[in-house]
């Protein structure tokens, strides 16, 4: 009787640990004054006195588990235990949060063992702070040792500080490992959890050196968190054995990945590859993409534009996972290929902004014969003045891309510049719809220069020609195209390796600055932040930059629980049409605060 009133204690002091939902007890909030704290165990079963039962004379480690339980940093740490002296630790001090272990190995010896174990620091201004624990064990003849140990996994995972991070809201399954390390056989395992989980054994009884698994379902809290779970076995002649052990998580919210794909069209066929359709040229098509929404979060606000023809029409702005908009445009055909690009953005329901882009083509033809010709200078589209600029001395390359554009044969297909003379080409013979590329090389004088390529053919109807115009200029000094990026949150530098510490939940203003390190216009500038829309952003000074000019934007940001290395990127246009883009990055830590 007396017995079973001291299991019925047992058992409801373990249930009376803590709250009956996972991960109630949030470890978040800090101290404002220093403190330390220590703990003592052996082979991972805690040796606060009474301890556990092992065998006598076997080798042992005592861990001595130092930690800083205040909000300042902690120096000269020093462990001592009454029986056993100083005790080596691997640094004498200790950040705020910090654990250091300290172990000292020896060997059991028989009956009770008692001790006394001070740890003790000071801080930065000579105050010392100390805590002491009672360490304990009894040593048992190798014949009639009970002693369990209690290891507990998260999803798996070992759950020792600062334990794993976890999905808040989302199940969690629990591993309670019960190890019988003792010399008899243990029977009425019982594991209890100090959320109050039912915790289910396929055992009650195990041998020596065996172990069970037991398990329970709970669902992870947002925050860092410290739970504690229980074990408890009878040995011959109603010996009851029990140890208790800890487990960690920080809980963050779980981030849905937010994407999406497209497909061009023109008209109703898909336009992202090769070539394209064959499509009839001085025409009005609706130009489209259908965009797919292939992530796992709702994306609202879709907004799609043809980088040629402007802003397009979306049947729907929110697309679901899995759903599929149209987004529309019409535009009139021309002769030849037709390239283009489509952006898209989409904001996901925690505001960050996916973006995308997507390449149309197509290529349109004449009815009977056709002649196209496009010239290039080392691959721009040159047919404005005055063209791309290029370093004196240095060869340039100009191209002459010959279409069929009739639905015609043609042959005798010549190309002729009216600088350079007549130009070499692979072939003289081109089918409906084919494209012919032909090269010729100079060295660049100094100077503004202006040229034509002609195209002649002949087709069973009779001669077609076409022409293009072509510009370039050369300068002693080449164009140089840099963008200078700068971006602070609350007015500190967080482009370093280090990164910075902020409050969660805290809404801090960061700044970005574009400069242009060039010698030439930049056209366009514009910040693309993954978690700030360039929409929500405000900005002083022109997106069209001078030498010099710097563009500046401001935004709100909500900063996030954990560590981020956000990747932010300023793009503009230089004048010969290429992207320039200045890179930087944001490296923050988001720390809860003080409670």
């Amino acid at each position: 009787m007396r017995h079973r009133r001291r299991l019925i204690r047992s058992v409801v002091a373990l249930a009376a640990l803590a709250p009956a939902v996972f991960g109630s007890t949030a470890a978040g909030g800090q101290t404002p004054e220093p403190g330390i704290t220590l703990a003592v165990s052996i082979g991972g079963a805690s040796a606060v006195a009474p301890g556990p039962r092992l065998p006598a004379g076997s080798p042992i480690t005592l861990a001595f588990t130092a930690t800083n339980a205040g909000t300042v940093p902690l120096v000269d740490l020093v462990v001592e235990d009454s029986l056993l002296g100083w005790i080596d630790c691997a640094t004498p001090s200790l950040d705020p949060g910090q654990s250091v272990v300290c172990e000292r190995d020896t060997e059991t010896v028989a009956g009770r063992y008692r001790s006394r174990a001070v740890v003790s620091a000071s801080t930065a201004d000579g105050k010392r702070v100390r805590t002491a624990v009672r360490v304990g064990y009894r040593g048992m003849p190798e014949e009639h040792v009970a002693a369990l140990d209690l290891e507990i996994l998260l999803d798996g995972r070992p759950s020792g500080w600062p334990g794993p991070t976890l999905a808040a809201g989302e199940q969690v399954d629990l591993t309670y490992r019960v190890l019988n390390r003792g010399t008899v056989r243990l029977e009425r395992i019982e594991v209890v959890d100090s959320q109050g989980m039912a915790v289910v054994c396929p055992s009650r009884a195990v041998d020596p050196g065996q172990s069970v698994e037991c398990a329970a379902v709970g669902t992870a809290m947002i925050g860092r968190h410290r739970e504690r779970a229980a074990v408890r076995a009878f040995g011959p002649h109603a010996t009851r054995v029990r140890t208790r052990s800890s487990y960690h998580y920080l809980g963050e919210q779980r981030i849905l990945r937010a994407e999406f794909s497209g497909v061009t069209l023109a008209g109703s066929l898909p336009a992202s590859m090769g070539r394209g359709p064959l499509v009839r040229a001085s025409r009005s098509i609706r130009w489209g993409i259908d965009v797919t929404n292939t992530g796992e979060d709702d994306l609202w606000g879709l907004y799609a534009e043809d980088r040629d023809k402007g802003r397009m029409t979306c049947g729907e702005r929110h697309l679901a996972p899995g759903a599929t908009v149209r987004c529309t445009i019409r535009g009139r055909t021309i002769a030849g290929p037709m390239e283009g690009e489509i952006t898209v953005a989409a904001w996901a329901s925690d505001g960050r902004q996916v973006t995308g882009a997507f390449e149309r083509h197509a290529f349109g033809y004449r009815p009977g014969a056709g002649l196209l010709i496009e010239t290039y200078v080392d691959g721009f589209d040159a047919d404005v003045h005055a063209g791309p600029r290029r370093p004196v001395g240095e060869p340039i390359e100009l191209t002459y891309a010959v279409h069929n554009v009739g639905e015609t044969r043609l042959r005798s297909v010549r190309v002729r510049d009216a600088l350079f003379g007549v130009i070499d080409c692979p072939q003289r013979v081109l089918r409906s719809g084919a494209t012919m590329v032909c090269t010729h090389t100079e060295i660049a004088e100094l100077g503004w220069w202006e040229t034509t390529g002609t195209a002649r053919a002949r087709s069973d109807t009779g001669v077609v020609s076409d022409t293009d115009k072509t510009f370039w200029h050369v300068r002693a000094v080449a164009r140089a195209s840099l963008i200078g990026l700068r971006v602070t949150v609350d007015g500190v530098n967080t482009d370093r390796e280090k990164a910075r510490v902020f409050v969660a939940g805290d809404i801090v203003e960061i700044v970005y600055l574009a400069t242009n390190d060039g010698n030439s216009p930049l056209w366009s500038m514009e910040i693309r932040d993954p978690n700030v829309p360039f929409a929500a952003m405000t900005c002083t000074g022109s997106s069209d930059l001078w030498p010099g000019d710097t563009l500046r934007c401001r935004a709100a940001m909500v900063v996030r629980s954990g560590e981020h290395w956000d990747e932010i990127e300023a793009v503009a246009w230089n004048s010969d049409g290429t992207k320039i883009v200045g890179e930087s990055s944001v490296h923050y830590v988001g720390k809860a605060g003080p409670t």
